[in-house]
């Protein structure tokens, strides 16, 4: 080892050095997280028995919701609220990097990057984004936790309208019998 201590310390500056190098030429990612309280019992709006029961039970019902927040359908939402200034904004760092000449679609790129984080012994899931750009990271965060609440209260909002009919079939009914 004497004989070759200065093959093993110029090996161990080259790797050191490109390590560094290769640490110090990426480009910096921000990360951003916005977290979404998941209610163990819908409100009640109306004495109706519920269409589709939404009640947290247990941890399955509760992986449901995290998946609803990794479906294709909220992503897509989300990469619909993006336009104009925001959506050049955010496709600008890969824009750079896109020498194929495929189009960059919104929705692979919020895809790739987001992460769905359940928060363990509780119901609070982190929706964590990266992004170079400090400021769309956080605004996407944000549009995801956004996209995943107007979800649920469109469910909600159906489940009422169909309790709604069930309603009005039944009052119609009485007024025959009466």
């Amino acid at each position: 080892i004497r004989e070759r201590i200065w093959y093993i310390v110029v090996a161990f500056l080259v790797v050191f050095s490109s390590s560094i190098l290769y640490t110090l030429s990426q480009t910096k990612l921000f990360e951003s997280v916005a977290s979404v309280q998941i209610m163990r019992r819908d409100p009640t709006i109306m004495q109706v028995q519920a269409v589709v029961d939404n009640e947290i039970r247990s941890a399955e019902d509760l992986n449901t919701q995290v998946k609803i927040l990794e479906s294709g359908a909220i992503i897509q939402k989300v990469a619909d609220r993006l336009s104009g200034d925001d959506l050049r904004r955010f496709l600008a760092p890969y824009e750079q990097s896109n020498d194929t000449g495929e189009p960059l679609l919104p929705a692979k790129i919020l895809a790739l990057n987001r992460k769905i984080v359940p928060q363990r012994l509780s119901l609070l899931i982190q929706v964590q984004y990266r992004h170079p750009d400090p400021q769309v990271a956080a605004r996407i965060a944000n549009l995801f936790v956004d996209e995943y609440i107007t979800y649920n209260a469109r469910v909600r909002i159906d489940e009422s309208m169909k309790a709604v009919e069930e309603l009005k079939a039944r009052a119609d009914d009485q007024r025959k019998k009466v």
